[in-house]
């Protein structure tokens, strides 16, 4: 296995470049891309370096340790899988307490959805599972929380917005219509950062790829 560690980072977030830069993998940054096209992009890019075997998706307001990404390297194989987080999209999320993932196939189209029509599972059930040997569960949305899918999934699935909104939804929408599973590593787990739109770059400053071997 040789996994390559995709950043779409539309913002400069000092804490996650910091993060990253602790993690033993090959990166690829698309730097102040538009969202669909920075992952539209980064599929091809994949696709032609033909000795990479699987694409981690990591969000630019995420925080993953290396534990967390041997983890899920360890379960990845031929699973589309994903770590999780806490979900921090609503003001209020310490007390709601729910994570990123959900059984519930997300509403088509993404972006006219609803944040209670997701169903994400709360917190609390990921230590229950847990506590009863169960690391690795089936589910429909997966957020990116570190998402590992491998080359032939990619094959066949494309990276598509919901007017350039949506990346996960729009994935988990597809992955359904192609029969493949989507699955979650609970022992992956990652921190979400709640950040302001108005550190977004793009349009602002010039678009770059970044390639860092480990």
């Amino acid at each position: 296995m040789k996994p390559l560690l995709f950043l779409p980072s539309p913002r400069d977030i000092a804490e996650v470049k910091e993060s990253v830069d602790k993690l033993k993998i090959d990166k690829l940054w698309l730097k102040y891309y538009p969202q669909e096209e920075a992952y539209v992009t980064a599929r091809d890019w994949f696709l032609r370096h033909y000795e990479y075997t699987h694409l981690i998706i990591h969000p630019d307001d995420l925080l993953a340790t290396q534990a967390a990404l041997e983890f899920l390297l360890l379960s990845a194989n031929d699973k589309v899988i994903s770590g999780w987080c806490i979900n921090t999209i609503k003001e209020n999320w310490e007390q709601i307490n729910e994570t990123s993932i959900s059984y519930t196939l997300c509403y088509d189209p993404p972006r006219a959805a609803t944040y209670e029509s997701f169903n994400f599972i709360p917190a609390k059930h990921i230590n229950t599972f847990l506590s009863d040997g169960i690391a690795i569960i089936k589910v429909k949305f997966s957020g990116f929380a570190l998402c590992s899918i491998p080359r032939n999934v990619l094959e066949q699935v494309m990276f598509r917005g919901d007017q350039d909104c949506c990346m996960d939804a729009t994935f988990a929408l597809d992955l359904y219509d192609a029969r493949i599973d989507q699955y979650c590593n609970l022992k992956a787990r990652t921190k979400h950062l709640r950040r302001s739109v108005e550190e977004i770059q793009v349009g602002k400053k010039p678009e770059r790829i970044i390639f860092e071997g480990k």
